[in-house]
């Protein structure tokens, strides 16, 4: 696979922030939180109507335990420095190698590489250590008691809330299961654009080195990532597929089962001379 990420140098000053990500205004979780706020103050108005102090009490004390919850994990992306318009930044092109076997091989700036790769990769949290702990500690203590309350509601509300906090984790469930469409509609960044270029279909591990190296035009990588075995068959297939890099028909796989057999008959006609080479001994008459 091959992507091409661009600095959106001209869209810099109109962002508003000099931060890498950001959300998205209707982000998914975004979405989510404003139903369920709706919802639930819904059913608070519905529990009111019904004279169900139990009910309020529950709702009340279980959306405080949320807010607290939800306001100790609170945190923002670091900002990073922005270069100018002007700056001339050399390549900083990468090949990343998956866990899957997959190679992405990326093309972009050295100032995007450093961003998104070589940088460190922090988050500031609003609340501090032991603001952390203190809302934790506040907001459990509320689940705790808005639990016990649920307990003596009325039946028709127990269903009501029941049905409704499994529908929500449901949702919530759904987001986590389906990460690519959650992280495509959830993060903003704008200072950065992804162009897909090509993705390619190997059936071997040398097709895939191959192919990157078409990509690239360089083979440096593949030593220093010691993605192939260093032996002198390897490196003549490597100094040959450098020099076929431009060659769309050249048949890498081809060429590597070339060189292994030359290998491989060099070493019997060594084995056969070192056989012919020794010292005969006369059979024994007895």
């Amino acid at each position: 696979m091959t992507i091409e990420l661009i600095q959106e140098d001209e869209e810099a000053p109109d962002v508003g922030h000099d931060k890498l990500a950001t959300v998205n205004a209707l982000a998914p979780l975004r979405l989510i939180t404003i139903c369920s706020s709706t919802w639930t103050a819904g059913v608070l108005a519905w529990a009111i109507v019904l004279r169900d102090g139990p009910t309020v009490v529950a709702i009340v004390l279980v959306s405080l335990a949320s807010n607290l919850h939800s306001a100790a994990s609170f945190l923002q992306s670091s900002t990073i420095a922005l270069l100018p318009p002007s700056t001339q930044s050399p390549p900083g092109d990468l090949v990343l190698r998956t866990r899957e076997g997959a190679f992405i091989v990326v093309h972009c700036s050295e100032t995007v590489a450093r961003l998104l790769y070589a940088g460190e990769a922090s988050c500031d949290y609003v609340a501090g250590a032991t603001m952390y702990r203190i809302l934790i500690y506040v907001g459990t203590l509320f689940l705790v008691l808005g639990i016990v309350s649920m307990s003596n509601c009325s039946w028709i509300m127990q269903v009501t809330l029941g049905a409704s906090y499994l529908a929500l984790n449901v949702i919530y469930m759904f987001c986590a299961l389906t990460p690519a469409v959650s992280l495509s509609c959830h993060w903003n960044m704008r200072l950065v654009r992804v162009v897909d270029k090509s993705t390619t279909q190997a059936q071997s591990l040398t097709e895939v080195v191959w192919y990157c190296i078409r990509a690239t035009g360089e083979t440096d990588w593949t030593r220093k990532g010691r993605l192939v075995p260093k032996t002198r068959q390897w490196d003549m297939w490597l100094d040959e597929a450098k020099q076929n890099r431009s060659n769309t028909n050249w048949d890498a796989v081809a060429a590597k089962d070339r060189l292994m057999s030359y290998d491989v008959q060099a070493k019997e006609a060594s084995n056969q001379d070192d056989d012919m080479s020794q010292p005969k001994r006369r059979p024994t008459l007895l």
